[in-house]
């Protein structure tokens, strides 16, 4: 006679066999697969149980912004609830004990509150399918104002879907113009009186700069709003005038903050220097750029430069033929554009009207004159 089917038995062996084939196709082990899942279910826990004042923070709101293009260990978790850290992290536990019918049960194993700013961090032990996993930490805070509403991001389809797991709830995120001011801040925090160390956070400002776009004067007034947060906070902040790094040891901690960070596309501190201080410079003086920062030039945009770019695209005739030309800024490569095969791009837009064909000679016709 069979054993009895154990559905919980059956979920675990269903995860071990997902985990193994997601850490092949990713390039990590079945182990962080199996933590990221835990982190997702929690997640969807909280935002099934409630997403009102929720946001997910920090490095997993990256994730969740760009999947595939960064990794991460840890959750950070905010609120914009009222009523004070203990009931915003009362709230989050109640979240955590949701049964969402997918074998995975989150355990408090130890609670650490602190002031500033004010929250938690939180220990979790963590079983699937009844086997004990890695446990996971959360760090739970209460959030400031933010510079607008948050964005809403897809939850990552769980390795094994079972009970309500296939649901995605829809998960909250920080607002991006909040997140590059306060990674930005991040970057001149002397935490201890020691220099700065926090060189993960030049990665995933690139990262941002990379793919998305920003208004000059929107990221100036955030970044100083953040610069003001930190110091209230008690803070040591010194903000240089332009961006340099603080000593030697940015190289080596640069390189192991950008191998988590697969999406930025600049992979040593001498590629990221040039536009780390293209982008931070101007916001870091007193008066807000009169640019918009454009990720697809990697650099500041002023109106004067927009109003080119939205000029009328020049033409050039080719027989019957009309092909437009993108008119690139000065300094830029020009783009691609489809012409005859064989004729050279510095030809392209002086190509004179081609000569209609002369008929085929018949035998006995008297030699042609050449044409003037």
């Amino acid at each position: 006679m069979s054993d009895a089917f154990d559905p919980a038995e059956e979920f675990w062996r269903a995860l071990q066999d997902s985990a193994r084939d997601a850490a092949e196709a990713n390039g990590t082990s079945p182990s962080e697969e199996i933590t990221d899942h835990v982190y997702n279910r929690l997640i969807a826990r909280v935002f099934t149980a409630g997403a009102d004042g929720w946001m997910t923070d920090g490095g997993r709101s990256l994730v969740l912004r760009y999947p595939g293009s960064r990794t991460t260990t840890d959750l950070d978790v905010s609120s914009t609830a009222e009523g004070g850290r203990d009931r915003v992290v009362a709230d989050f536990l109640r979240a955590a004990s949701t049964d969402l019918g997918d074998f995975v049960r989150f355990e408090v194993a130890s609670t650490e509150t602190f002031t500033t700013p004010p929250g938690a961090q939180v220990d979790f032990a963590v079983t699937c399918g009844g086997k004990p996993v890695d446990g996971i930490s959360v760090d739970i805070v209460l959030s400031p104002p933010l510079s607008g509403a948050p964005d809403t991001r897809p939850l990552p389809p769980p390795l094994v879907s079972v009970g309500t797991a296939v649901r995605d709830p829809g998960v909250r995120v920080r607002p991006l113009l909040d997140q590059m001011a306060n990674k930005i801040g991040g970057l001149f925090i002397h935490w201890d009186g020691l220099p700065p160390t926090r060189a993960k956070d030049l990665a995933d400002i690139l990262l941002m700069a990379a793919n998305e776009d920003f208004s000059g004067r929107e990221l100036h007034r955030a970044t100083h709003t953040e610069f003001a947060r930190i110091r209230e906070r008690g803070n040591i902040l010194h903000v240089p005038p332009r961006f340099e790094v603080p000593d030697a040891s940015w190289e080596q901690r640069y390189a192991k903050a950008v191998s988590r960070v697969p999406g930025c596309p600049q992979r040593t501190l001498d590629e990221a220097l040039p536009v780390a201080r293209a982008l931070l410079d101007p916001l870091l003086r007193a008066d807000p750029p009169d640019a918009d920062w454009d990720h697809r030039r990697g650099r500041w945009v002023g109106p004067a430069e927009d109003a080119t770019r939205a000029a009328p695209r020049a033409q050039w005739r080719s027989g019957a033929d009309v092909v437009a030309l993108d008119t690139p800024s000065p300094g830029l490569p020009r783009p691609a554009s489809p012409r005859p095969e064989g004729l050279p791009e510095a030809a392209e837009r002086h190509r004179p009207p081609r000569r209609p064909q002369d008929p085929p000679r018949q035998p006995g016709d008297p030699p042609r004159r050449p044409r003037r």
